[in-house]
C-alpha cells in the first residue's frame, strides 16, 4: 500500500516544499492546525522561514531529516510550517511577540503556541546538540514536552499573561501635539558615533551595508563628514566581495566587517535597496562609478531574477550541488575560484590580469577567521582592484590595453560560471518586492536613462496592476508563482506598489497611474487603516490568525510598511491636496515618530519620510 503523502506535497510554496520529504507531518498553516491541536490536546510548533535561509537548509539537513526528532515531534507537538512571504502579516506579530518576549529573533523562526492559538515561548536557529552556548533541539523539545505533560493549564496560563503583556505594549498612547524637529539630527549623531572609520559602514552591524542609514547621510542636512562616510563605504562595497564584479548583482551581507565573506544570497528586495542607495549616490556625488554599477546591478535583476510569466523572482540561493560532494549542498562554491581554474580558462597574458586585478592567491584569498567547511579552503572570492592606474604601472600595460583585457576576462569567467551546478532559484513573484525594483526604475529613468529604464518600468508596471490586482473584486495579490496570482496582499503590498506607481506617474506623466495608486490607496485603508488611534495594522481583521496583529515598524529588511503609506499620503498631498488626506497623514506620522523615538536610528527610513514632513 503506498504511503499517504506528505501535508506539504501539493504546497506551491519552495520553502514549504523543501520539507515535503521529511519524517515530520509538517501541516501548512490554517484554522484545521487548532481543530487537530484542541483534539489531541498538545501544543503547536510553529516554524518559520523562507526559501534562501542558509539556517533553515542547515537545521533541515541536521535535525529535521532525522527519523528519530521527527517521530518525538510528530508524537508531542502539531507541526506547522509557514513561508514567511505567505503570511507577512502573521509574521510580523510573532516576530514582535518574541522580541518582546525573548529578547531576540532569528531565522528560521520558531514559536510554540496553544492549541487555542496563543503564543507562549520562541526560539530561532537549533543545533542538534548543544554548540555555541545554544541548547540541542531535543533538550528544546523536551523542556516543552515537560511542562505541557506537567501541567498543561500552567502553560495555558502563561500564554494568557504573556499575550495580555504584549497587548499592552500594543496598546494606544497620547501621540505628541507636533513632529518633533531634532529626532533625525540625534539619529544621525548616534549613526556617526557608530561610523567604522576602517573598512566603512557601522560598528555596531559589521558587514551589513544598511542602505538606508546611508541614505539617510546624504539627505538634506548632512555635513561633510556623513557624505565622506558613504563614500568610504561605497568605494570599500564597489571593490569588495559584496558586490559580484561579473552579473554585479548585490549579495546579501558579508559576514565579515571587510565586506571580503558574503553571505551568498541575492535578492531581489536588496537590489532594489541597493539600487536606491546607488541613485542617492550618483545625485550627490555625480560620480559615473555609481552610474556604472547601478546599471549593472539592473542588469542583473533583468538577466537572473526575471520571470518569464512576468515580474521577477524573489531570490537566488547561495547554496549548490558540487561534483566532488553532489549529496552535500555548500554554500558559495557557485561564485568561488581557484588560481589553477584561472589558468587553465584563460591565455597567459589575460591570466595573469586577471590574478592582479581580482586579487587571487594560490591558497585562497578568503577570511581564514570566518571560514565555515572545508570546501572553502584554496578558494578565491573576485574583488576587482580599487587602482586600475597604479594596477597597469605594476603590470606593465597602457590602461587602454588592461581595460581592453578585462573586457574580455568578465565575460569569459560569466560564461564559464553559468556551466557550474545551478543555484536554487525561489521563482516567488513578491508583490511588495516587485514593487520595489518598479520605484527604483522609475526613479531611473527619470534622473538617469529614460530609454532604457523606462520600457521595463512600464512593463513591471502593466503586469503587477493586469495580474497580481483585480479592481473588480478590491483584491491584490501576495504573489505569483507560475503566472497564476495568489494569497491576499498585506500592507507591504498595498503601500510599495502605491509607491511606485506614484514614482512611475512622476517619470512618465501618465495619470493613469495616479488613478490605480488612488484606487490602492483607498482599498489600503479601508482594509488596514486604524480609524481610532491612526497608522495601519499588518494584517486584515478577516485573515485566519486575525487577533494577532501589529502594526509593524522595524526596519531590519528595509522601510516598514508603515513608513511607505505614510510617505504615500504625502506624495498625494504634493500631486492634489485633500484636508482629510492631510489629516490623516499627519496623525500616521506622529504614530512613527513615538514609536521610533527610543532608538531612532533604527528607523532611518521613517525618518527620511519625517524629514520630509518638516515645513519648508
Amino acid at each position: 500500500m503506498a504511503a499517504d503523502p506528505h501535508p506539504l506535497a501539493g504546497e506551491t510554496s519552495p520553502y514549504l516544499r523543501q520539507f515535503a520529504t521529511n519524517p515530520i507531518h509538517w501541516l501548512p498553516w490554517n484554522e484545521a492546525v487548532f481543530k487537530a491541536a484542541r483534539q489531541r490536546d498538545l501544543p503547536v510548533m510553529l516554524s518559520i522561514g523562507y526559501s534562501t535561509s542558509h539556517w533553515s537548509h542547515v537545521l533541515n539537513r541536521e535535525s529535521y531529516s532525522n527519523p528519530d526528532i521527527g517521530d518525538y515531534i510528530n508524537t508531542h507537538f502539531v507541526p506547522v510550517k509557514i513561508d514567511r512571504d505567505e503570511h507577512p502579516g502573521l509574521v510580523a506579530y510573532f516576530r514582535a511577540f518574541l522580541e518582546s518576549t525573548e529578547g531576540r529573533t532569528g531565522w528560521p523562526m520558531h514559536v510554540w503556541l496553544t492549541p487555542e492559538g496563543l503564543p507562549y515561548a520562541g526560539a530561532s536557529y537549533m543545533p542538534p546538540s548543544e554548540e555555541w552556548g545554544r541548547p540541542g533541539i531535543l533538550n528544546v523539545l523536551e523542556q516543552h514536552v515537560t511542562a505541557w505533560q506537567r501541567s498543561p493549564e500552567t502553560v495555558r496560563l502563561r500564554a494568557d499573561r504573556a499575550f495580555s503583556t504584549f497587548q499592552s505594549f500594543l496598546a494606544p498612547f497620547p501621540l505628541p501635539a507636533e513632529l518633533d524637529s531634532d529626532l533625525l539630527d540625534n539619529a544621525r549623531a548616534t549613526l556617526r558615533a557608530a561610523f567604522d572609520t576602517d573598512h566603512g559602514g557601522f560598528t555596531d552591524v559589521p558587514g551589513r551595508l544598511h542602505p538606508e542609514r546611508l541614505r539617510l547621510l546624504l539627505a538634506a542636512g548632512a555635513t561633510d563628514a556623513d557624505r565622506a562616510h558613504v563614500r568610504l563605504t561605497l568605494d570599500r562595497i564597489l571593490h569588495s566581495g559584496l558586490l559580484d564584479p561579473l552579473d554585479g548583482g548585490l549579495f546579501r551581507f558579508s559576514v565579515d566587517e571587510d565586506w571580503q565573506l558574503p553571505y551568498f544570497v541575492k535578492t531581489l528586495a536588496d537590489q532594489a535597496r541597493g539600487g536606491e542607495l546607488l541613485l542617492d549616490a550618483y545625485q550627490v556625488f555625480q560620480d559615473d562609478a555609481y552610474a556604472t554599477a547601478f546599471r549593472r546591478l539592473a542588469g542583473f535583476v533583468a538577466d537572473q531574477l526575471g520571470c518569464r510569466t512576468g515580474g521577477h523572482h524573489t531570490a537566488l540561493d547561495g547554496e549548490n550541488r558540487w561534483a566532488s560532494s553532489p549529496d552535500q549542498p555548500a554554500e558559495g562554491l557557485h561564485y568561488l575560484w581557484t588560481t589553477e581554474e584561472i589558468d587553465r580558462l584563460l591565455t597567459g597574458p589575460d591570466a595573469a590580469v586577471a590574478r592582479a586585478y581580482f586579487r587571487l592567491a594560490e591558497d585562497g584569498n578568503l577570511p581564514s577567521d570566518h571560514l565555515a567547511g572545508d570546501h572553502l579552503d584554496g578558494k578565491n572570492l573576485l574583488r576587482p582592484h580599487p587602482d586600475l592606474a597604479g594596477l597597469a604601472t605594476t603590470l606593465d600595460l597602457a590602461p587602454d590595453r588592461l581595460s581592453a583585457a578585462l573586457d574580455r576576462i568578465r565575460p569569459a569567467l560569466l560564461n564559464h560560471r553559468t556551466t557550474r551546478p545551478g543555484l536554487r532559484r525561489d521563482p516567488t513573484v513578491l508583490t511588495a518586492a516587485n514593487a520595489a525594483w518598479l520605484a527604483v526604475l522609475a526613479r531611473a529613468a527619470r534622473e538617469l536613462d529614460a530609454d532604457t529604464f523606462l520600457p521595463p518600468a512600464r512593463e513591471l508596471a502593466h503586469h503587477l496592476t493586469q495580474r497580481h490586482f483585480d479592481p473588480a473584486t478590491g483584491e491584490l495579490a501576495r504573489l505569483a508563482r507560475s503566472g497564476i496570482p495568489s494569497g491576499q496582499g498585506g500592507l507591504h503590498d498595498f503601500a510599495a506598489l502605491i509607491h511606485a506607481l506614484i514614482r512611475l506617474h512622476d517619470a512618465t506623466g501618465e495619470d493613469r497611474w495616479i488613478v490605480i495608486s488612488k484606487q490602492l490607496q483607498e482599498l489600503q485603508d479601508t482594509q488596514y487603516h486604524d480609524p481610532d488611534h491612526g497608522g495601519w495594522f499588518s494584517a486584515r481583521p478577516d485573515r485566519p490568525g486575525a487577533r494577532l496583529r501589529v502594526k509593524a515598524f522595524h526596519e531590519e529588511a528595509g522601510p516598514s510598511a508603515q513608513a511607505l503609506a505614510a510617505a504615500n499620503l504625502l506624495q498625494f498631498e504634493r500631486i492634489q491636496p485633500d484636508p482629510d488626506r492631510a489629516a490623516r497623514a499627519r496623525r500616521a506620522l506622529l504614530l512613527i515618530q513615538s514609536e521610533i523615538e527610543p532608538r531612532p536610528e533604527e528607523h532611518p527610513h521613517a525618518l527620511l519620510v519625517l524629514q520630509a514632513a518638516r515645513p519648508r
